[in-house]
């Protein structure tokens, strides 16, 4: 899914180089697909397929990987991430979003003033 995902952002048939695109894994980590995803997050941002095939990570895309535990990662993927973690008595789920969305409100991707209202609701 991920390299289709990938394929259709690089294609730019719709418009994606224009949006931001935020592509999030959620689950546990698993070592050996975790380092097929290291070069991903290098500063090279390659993705090196098993057929020898390289897509290049556009700079509008963004990964995320949500997970509940670290313990089957390696030093060498947590290395290459930034590391958050709400308390959820501290931040709520409901205080991220009204955070995101007021971001969005704010900016989009071209820097510009957005058309986004004060319910969330693009205009």
């Amino acid at each position: 899914i991920f390299t289709s995902l990938l394929r259709t952002i690089i294609a730019n048939q719709r418009g994606e180089a224009d949006r931001r695109h935020w592509i999030v894994f959620d689950g546990d980590v698993d070592p050996e697909w975790a380092e097929n995803l290291n070069s991903v997050l290098d500063d090279n941002k390659l993705l090196t397929l098993p057929s020898g095939e390289r897509l290049s990570i556009p700079d509008n895309v963004r990964i995320i990987l949500e997970v509940d535990s670290l313990e089957q990662a390696t030093p060498a993927t947590v290395s290459r991430c930034g590391m958050v973690w709400f308390s959820t008595e501290t931040v709520t789920n409901d205080m991220c979003l009204r955070h995101f969305v007021g971001d969005l409100r704010s900016e989009n991707l071209a820097g510009q003033n957005s058309l986004v209202s004060s319910d969330g609701i693009p205009s």
